[in-house]
């Protein structure tokens, strides 16, 4: 079954790692959006998963600009659990926010 609200995995964010998102079965097709704050200067955001919520892969990252609202979207390969990581610490007195919802 689809998701039909965004499960936040960082929420408002400037460094480490977000809470960990237990689709409860492999899912191929999931995405993540991810919002800086208007006032971030730099960073990195990543995006991460895992078949057993232990051992992380990950699936890309994007440099945190100031508003500039970005999203990943996976159509291969199947995990159950997803999360958002700051790779590279927020600057600039901003942080980051990251949703993740999965469809069939």
């Amino acid at each position: 079954m689809a998701s039909t609200t965004a499960v936040t995995s960082l929420d408002a964010k400037a460094s480490g790692s977000g809470v960990t998102v237990d689709f409860t079965a492999a899912k191929r097709n999931v995405t993540m959006v991810f919002a800086p704050s208007v006032s971030t200067t730099g960073g990195v955001v990543g995006v991460e998963a895992s078949h057993d919520g232990v051992v992380w892969v990950p699936m890309a990252s994007f440099a945190a600009e100031s508003g500039r609202v970005r999203s990943y979207d996976n159509t291969v390969g199947a995990y159950r659990y997803w999360r958002a990581v700051v790779v590279d610490a927020i600057r600039g007195g901003g942080s980051v926010t990251a949703t993740f919802m999965e469809a069939d």
